[in-house]
């Protein structure tokens, strides 16, 4: 007992003093996994009344290479299916989506365990729009995408080989069209552009480093 006690301390030790290896040549293997939801009330007087629900889930593996010991280039690739639920009538309105993520960061050192990075991301995507009503679905549109992003975060290496990623939206924009499937001369266009860090919305994902 005592000599497992040892080794598991030793272990935590070295798991905690190592430095994170990362440089040039280096491979990422990683992504972030993001699920959200939110509700609406409304309140007249001493009743209230339910609103619309929203929730979201996305997963994003990407694959990253080192070209220096500062700068990696890589790619994601990302899907997204996001629900928004009527008060009245149990509406549900469904989008899935897949993004094409092409990426570069840089990485500066803190400290022997900490890396700040800054990232630019090219997002390309495609998917559909469906409603579901009365245990019906229906399609009602294709979805295509083009956007682009800045982000900032900090990488925590608990060992030489994991890295523990939070990161928040620095600067966004994503032009986003919706193609109507029973007649495509009808489109939707909705631009979006979002500029300040998103401190209540961060990222979190996992790389590992050979």
């Amino acid at each position: 007992m005592k000599k497992s006690l040892v080794v598991l301390s030793l272990f935590l030790m070295s798991a905690f003093t190592v430095n994170a290896q990362i440089g040039a040549g280096t491979i990422s293997v990683g992504g972030t996994l993001n699920v959200s939801s939110s509700s609406t009330k409304f309140k007249d007087g001493s009743s209230s009344n339910d609103g619309p629900k929203d929730s979201q889930f996305t997963f994003g593996p990407q694959l990253g290479y080192f070209i220096s010991d500062a700068i990696s280039i890589g790619a994601g690739i990302t899907y997204q299916r996001s629900v928004s639920t009527t008060a009245v009538g149990d509406v549900k309105t469904i989008r899935s989506n897949f993004y094409f993520s092409p990426f570069g960061r840089y990485h500066i050192p803190m400290g022997e365990k900490f890396y700040v990075f800054g990232e630019a991301k090219l997002n390309l995507g495609f998917g559909s729009a469906k409603v579901k009503d009365d245990g019906n679905t229906d399609k009602i549109a294709d979805v295509s995408s083009l956007g682009i992003a800045l982000s900032t975060g900090v990488i925590f290496f608990p060992t030489e080989r994991i890295g523990i990623e939070l990161a928040v939206n620095l600067i966004s924009f994503e032009r986003i069209a919706d193609k109507d499937t029973d007649d495509s001369d009808i489109k939707s266009i909705d631009n979006d552009f979002s500029f300040g860090p998103d401190l209540f919305a961060p990222s979190l994902g996992v790389q590992f480093y050979f």
